[in-house]
């Protein structure tokens, strides 16, 4: 039995692409929102398994159709319901599919396939470039008694910019010396943290500001902003009024406000326990006046704009 999966790549074209699916054990596990690897352009990539089919249009026919590599998750991250709300949301921001679905997921989810390089045991041929054949003696050197290596990997080892070193690297392959393959990377976590300052002394730190030398618009901003709740992002507080770390500083050193280091819950990891739940969240009066907006539109299960 042959179908044939259509998959949504974080690429900005509106179209799907479509693979072949003939092992049995794959076949066995298709399932709609599971996340699938892929061959595109002569590298691997991880895509979105939206559906299959069992005949190709005939447009499809006349295509060489290539093989889906693998199916990444047992479970999907996303049911069929829900890929018809993303669908609309989409189609509502003019937005293809796969970079909606992308935007839309938590990150650290995508894998990638990037140029693995390793000798061959051939000798370096001869050079007319003195400078070309010491890049490619310190290559070789590096290389020795390794699997293989990325261009990024071997341009810190060797203390050149991957731009330097991507030629010798293809005229290493075209000469035969060396050998390049495509490493699959998995997604990669990065953690992040950001400083939230809890607002200790709100009376003292808004007669502060109010006799200091800040000009009247700018004292206006920070006294509602302070005034919009207890807690505060550095990063919102900055965006908001450029060039304050300082002020920032001297309020903590009065004790006026308390700082602590939170993680960025974006990016959740492909594979472990994951990170820890997130903080309980006392809302301002504003905010839960649009959360209930928002979840009577949920109950409702009506597609509805917000701007928050």
């Amino acid at each position: 039995m042959v179908c044939y999966a259509d998959v949504a790549i974080n690429i900005p074209r509106d179209n799907l692409f479509t693979y072949a699916v003939e092992d049995e054990r794959l076949l066995s596990q298709l399932e709609v929102g599971k996340r699938v690897l892929i061959p595109f352009r002569g590298r691997q990539l991880s895509g979105y398994l939206l559906g299959w089919r069992q005949k190709l249009t005939p447009e499809e026919k006349d295509r060489r159709m290539l093989p889906l590599g693998d199916i990444v998750d047992d479970r999907p991250l996303f049911t069929p319901t829900e890929l018809e709300f993303y669908r609309r949301a989409a189609h509502y921001y003019h937005t293809p599919l796969g970079v909606a679905l992308h935007a839309m997921l938590p990150g650290g989810l995508s894998y990638r396939s990037s140029r693995e390089y390793c000798l061959t045991g051939g000798a370096l041929p001869e050079m007319k470039d003195s400078g070309r054949r010491e890049i490619a003696e310190r290559l070789r050197k590096t290389l020795v008694g390794k699997e293989g290596m990325l261009a990024t990997e071997l341009a810190r080892a060797v203390l050149l910019s991957a731009e330097q070193l991507k030629v010798v690297l293809k005229s290493g392959v075209r000469q035969g010396w060396l050998s390049v393959n495509n490493r699959l990377l998995p997604p990669v976590v990065r953690a992040r943290h950001e400083t939230i300052y809890e607002i200790v002394d709100f009376t003292t730190l808004d007669d502060a500001i109010a006799v200091s030398r800040i000009s009247a618009p700018r004292k206006d901003g920070m006294r509602t902003f302070l005034r919009s709740g207890d807690f505060f992002s550095r990063r919102q507080f900055l965006g908001l009024f450029p060039g304050s770390s300082a002020l920032l500083r001297r309020w903590q050193q009065k004790n006026w406000l308390r700082s602590r280091q939170v993680p960025w819950l974006r990016n959740i990891p492909d594979q472990g326990n994951g990170q820890e739940p997130p903080l309980a969240v006392t809302l301002t009066a504003a905010q839960e006046k649009i959360y209930r907006q928002v979840a009577a539109k949920l109950v409702q299960s009506e597609f509805s704009p917000f701007l928050i």
